[in-house]
Formats: structure tokens, sequence, C-alpha cells
């Protein structure tokens, strides 16, 4: 990451007794710029042109259509030529100075292989997106909202990164700030969801505050990007992909205090981080490249959203069984009230006929003498006559 430009210098020599047409691909997708000069061997004439490719350029001035920089050589029977080759980084951008040669049918076979793998994980993203989207819709949680604003963020961020946007897209006025842009607001739709999944604010608050950091480095990388600030944008990317080991780290708090699903989120995240470092070796020279580590963070970030959907469904089951748990204890309750209050009217029931009949026998006696009273006499009279009356009129 040094401002300015690096040089190659190489030859290439056809041993056969025929033409040879090559492909010179350009290993990793964020070089600003790239351009090639070749003579031939012997010879004293100068370095003629032979590609120019810039991120800036429209892509349709690529004479080989491919999401990286390739441009085409052709040797003759026998021959022998000279390359030089400039790797622009603008300002400060990034520069892996490694290319590949290949035959133009192997790199059209390998470039759609590739192609179907990204296809694959960019429509895995929106299919989660989706998914979340209408598990928001259905139960207004509001962690399926911000999942699928995180999985749509993830398929900008990694159709750009990996030159797709650029090819399919944004094929005019392309500008390397889209990189910066799109990975600033998956970064932030990351360490938001993240604070919403872990509670972060209420059982981990001292870590909280770096994660708020995280954020407002975020919005800083967003606004650095806009401006084309490009100093200002590594700094801030740089800063941001140091503290994502971060948030693995409060997970793994949440996973001790008890929360279960957390453990599943550290493990995902844990598995981005990963992708990350091995990146980061491979671009300091660390690790060699090879077709693995360089897909390894785009396919490591696809089995963290996977992950972290699981994590979800493991929550989202949990809060189920809690439910149907209270749901159960409130019918037992229910019932254990309903027979507690049936228990209760009986024993009312039977204090209110002993207390009316104990009400009716002190009206009928006096209270002195305890003897029937005047009120008796004439109850027993009115009956006596009733009883009468019945047995004439039968």
């Amino acid at each position: 990451m040094q401002p300015g430009a690096y040089w190659s210098h190489f030859t290439l020599r056809n041993s056969a007794d025929t033409s040879l047409t090559l492909h010179v691909e350009y290993v990793d997708h964020q070089l600003i710029g790239m351009e090639a000069f070749g003579r031939d061997i012997p010879g004293t004439e100068a370095y003629r042109p032979i590609a120019r490719l810039s991120l800036a350029e429209p892509f349709e001035h690529r004479d080989i259509p491919h999401n990286r920089f390739v441009f085409e050589v052709k040797l003759p029977p026998g021959g022998t030529a000279e390359y030089l080759v400039r790797f622009s980084s603008d300002e400060l951008g990034v520069v892996f100075p490694s290319m590949r040669l290949w035959d133009p049918d192997a790199l059209r076979a390998t470039g759609t292989v590739e192609a179907s793998i990204t296809a694959f994980l960019l429509g895995g993203y929106f299919l989660m997106s989706v998914f979340a989207l209408v598990s928001a819709i259905t139960t207004g949680g509001r962690i399926f909202y911000f999942y699928s604003f995180y999985s749509i963020s993830k398929i900008t961020v990694w159709c750009t990164i990996l030159g797709y946007t650029h090819q399919y897209f944004v094929t005019d006025n392309f500008h390397w700030s889209y990189m910066s842009i799109s990975g600033a607001v998956t970064i932030l739709c990351g360490v938001i969801f993240s604070r919403m999944f872990l509670h972060s604010r209420k059982n981990t608050p001292k870590l909280d505050y770096l994660l708020r950091f995280m954020i407002a480095n975020a919005v800083f990388l967003l606004a650095c990007a806009l401006l084309k600030l490009t100093a200002l944008s590594v700094i801030s990317m740089t800063v941001a992909l140091l503290l994502y080991p971060l948030i693995a780290i409060v997970a793994f708090i949440r996973w001790q205090q008890g929360y279960r699903e957390a453990a599943v989120f550290a493990l995902a995240w844990s598995l981005l981080v990963f992708g990350l470092v091995v990146q980061a070796m491979r671009d300091l020279g660390y690790v060699e490249h090879n077709f693995i580590n360089y897909y390894w963070p785009p396919v490591a970030s696809f089995c963290e959203m996977l992950a972290i959907m699981a994590a979800i469904g493991v929550r989202v089951q949990r809060l189920r069984t809690q439910k149907e748990l209270a749901e159960h204890k409130y019918t037992q309750q229910l019932e254990v009230s309903k027979a507690d209050l049936e228990q209760q009217v009986k024993v009312r029931t039977r204090e209110l006929e002993v207390a009316k009949a104990r009400a009716e026998q002190e009206a009928r006696t006096d209270p002195l003498t305890g003897i029937y009273n005047r009120r008796s006499f004439f109850q027993s009279r009115n009956i006596c006559s009733g009883w009468r009356r019945e047995s004439r009129c039968r």
C-alpha cells in the first residue's frame, strides 16, 4: 500500500514451431490501473504499448472482457519478447504485483467457473435476504429487517470488490471509491445487527462503547469514500478491519453469560475474520496466492450469514418454546383458579344457607325465652289452612 506505481519486467520465449497467443492476467481485483509495454528480442526498438487498463475507463474499452485486468500477447515461432508492466495504485491503493499466463480457452473456462461460484454466493445472499424480509413482515421482528439489509449489503460489496459491478452494472464512470462505499455500508449494517442480536448495550456495556466507535468509524469511512478522500478512506478501512474481531469477543462473552445463540454467532463471525486474515496474509506475501485463498473471504462471509441465520432460527425456536411454556403455565393457572373459585363458591353457598336457616330460626323464636313467637304462630296457621283447603278440594 504505497502511493505511485510498481513495475514488473519479464521475458517470454516461444519454443514451439507455431505462433503462440497468451492471455496475461493480473491475479487480484483491487488494482486501480495497469499498463503493459513490449518489444521483440533481439532488437533495440522502443517498447510499444500493448494495453492500458483502468477502473476509470469504461468496461467496453477492455480488449478481453474479464472482471480482472487481462491483456493479450502473441509470440512468433521460436520468438522471444520482453515486457514491462506498470501497476498503478493511484494515491494510496492496493498493489499485488503478480500475474498468470493463460491459454485463452482455459481462461474463459476458469472465468465461467468463477462466475458460477460468485452467482451461487450472491444468489444465496439474495434468498437469505428475502427469507428474512418475509419473516420480518409476518412476525414484525426488527432483527429480521436488519438481517435482510445486512445480507443485501453483502451482495453489493462482494459484487463490487470482485469486479462484477464494473463489468455488468456500472460499466461507465466507475470509481475506486465504490468499493469503499459498499464496504462501509456492509460494516455499518454488520455492527448494528451484531449489537441488536447480542444485546451488547445491556449485557456488555463497556465493550458496547467500542462497537459504537466502529459504527462511527463506518460512517466516517462512508463520508470519506463519498468525498473520494483516498488516504483517510484507507486508514478508516484499516481501523474497521482491525476492530472486526471485537464482535466475536463480545459474542463469546455473551455465550459465557448464558446466551446460547451467541456461540453460533461467535463461530460465524470468526469464520469471517479468518477469511479476512487469510486475505491480508496473502496481500502481505506470507500466503501464496491461489484459487482457495482468493475466494475464501467471500465464501467465509457466506458461511457467516448461514450461521447467523441458524443462530436466529435457534433464537426464534427458543422464544417460541418459552411462549408455549408460558401459555401452558397460564392455562394451568386458569384451571387451578377455576377450581379454587368453584370451591370457594360452594363453601360460600353453604355458609349462606346456614346463615339463612339461622336467620329464619331467629326470626321465629323469642330471643329471651327461646320459644316460638307470634310470627311463627301465624306461619304455622297459614301452613295448616293451606293444608285443609287442599284436603277439601280433594
